[in-house]
């Protein structure tokens, strides 16, 4: 009796254990392997091997969540078959953000509902001299120095730098909440970080002092309210 190799697991076996219609030359999708797992064209030879070192089938690797195939899609195409630490069969590589987590004040959220906007269209309608926004501290892992600055739209601020940079590793890993006057607290923050200064906005200062020194200041601000108010 004729054999064939399968074209999915690399076993021979005869020609009863394949469907004639995907019997090319010899090699072919054992039944077997055609009910674990399935035929599709655009099922590449990378998601084959994710499907086979995960033992799942293909709608199973669909439902996993994004991230998470996109991890495993990566480790197929560098390492593939010649895999050899186990260890790696169990990693799920987080979904990470390179922006830290902000919300936009009340008054914005009230225009944006008055005025049936979308967050970006509001934001691009606000007058060009508002100092309001938020202080952030930028980092890239090529360089000791941070910049501090200070924006309304952090998430477009972000993406203008990462324009530059081909693997998109500049992060905001503090964002302050929301002031009033954004522009003044810059100044004030730089002005405490002075003897760090290197050039620009750029200071060769550690994360830790440079949001201790913002958050001193937002505290600052909001006993002055509390003695306004009292």
């Amino acid at each position: 009796m004729k054999t064939c190799t399968c074209t999915k697991c690399n076993t021979e076996k005869s020609e009863d254990g394949f469907y004639p219609s995907m019997i090319r030359n010899g090699r072919g999708c054992c039944k077997e392997c055609f009910k674990k797992y399935g035929r599709n064209k655009k099922w590449t030879a990378s998601r084959s091997w994710v499907q086979k070192t995960w033992d799942m089938t293909r709608q199973q690797f669909y439902d996993l969540p994004k991230h998470i195939r996109s991890a495993r899609m990566t480790m197929a195409r560098k390492h593939g078959a010649e895999v050899e630490d186990e260890a790696w069969l169990n990693i799920i590589l987080p979904k990470l953000s390179n922006i830290a987590p902000f919300s936009y004040p009340p008054e914005h959220e009230k225009r944006l509902r008055r005025d049936g906007r979308t967050t970006e269209s509001a934001i691009k309608a606000r007058q060009a001299n508002k100092d309001d926004g938020f202080l952030y501290i930028m980092e890239h892992p090529a360089w000791a120095e941070r910049k501090l600055g200070w924006t309304y739209n952090p998430p477009s601020r972000l993406s203008a730098f990462n324009v530059c940079c081909p693997h998109k590793e500049f992060t905001f890993p503090y964002i302050s909440v929301y002031l009033e006057d954004a522009r003044l607290a810059e100044s004030i923050v730089q002005e405490a970080l002075k003897e760090y200064h290197v050039s620009g906005e750029w200071y060769e200062v550690s994360r830790e002092l440079a949001i201790k020194t913002i958050e001193d200041y937002v505290e600052l601000l909001n006993d002055k309210k509390k003695q306004k108010v009292g």
